[in-house]
């Protein structure tokens, strides 16, 4: 339900907030600040606005001093994946909610990440809409080996896309197996 931490949550596990108690671990070593090994797809997809859509996607590449050819390719191969090739330079006011929701989970894969962060990113999509974003985000799954942590109440998007389930209450989890 809203309010039971399912942000917080997530926040810790992305090395944005300090867990009140215990530690976050990856591979043996423990988390303490954000790093390229976990991406978030935020709700809002927290797009740039002045950059089109390849430019959002390599922005981070760029930061990080990649040439632009090595930019260009790795986008390109992304849009690819996310099925967005045909709007590459278009600007991210023209693009519907779903397509906005691709950029921002393509902006996420630019870095490789072992693990994707999604943060209710369905919950502003139509029915339809997140059918499409669910059956991408298995397929990244599946085909780019990402583990992808997922919050949110949706329970169709739970038994549509989860293998594993924690269930929340008052800032606890309270419950978690097999979906």
């Amino acid at each position: 339900e809203s309010g039971c931490g399912k942000t917080t949550l997530l926040n810790i596990l992305a090395g944005f907030q300090k867990p009140s108690s215990g530690q976050i671990k990856l591979d043996d070593e423990v988390l303490t600040t954000p790093d390229a090994r976990r991406a978030v797809v935020f709700q809002d997809h927290a797009l740039l606005p002045w950059l089109n859509v390849s430019e959002n996607i390599g922005f981070a590449l760029q930061l990080k001093g990649l040439k632009e050819q090595h930019i260009h390719q790795q986008v390109e191969s992304i849009l690819k994946i996310v099925g967005l090739s045909h709007v590459a330079q278009a600007n991210i006011w023209e693009l519907s909610g779903g397509m906005k929701q691709r950029v921002g989970i393509a902006r996420a894969l630019a870095n490789h990440p072992k693990i994707l962060l999604c943060d209710e990113a369905t919950s502003a999509l139509d029915p339809q809409t997140t059918k499409s974003v669910l059956a991408l985000l298995k397929k990244i799954n599946k085909e780019q080996n990402i583990t992808i942590v997922m919050v949110t109440h949706e329970m169709d998007v739970i038994e549509s896309v989860c293998d594993y389930v924690a269930v929340m209450e008052a800032g606890k989890v309270i419950e978690t197996g097999p979906t």
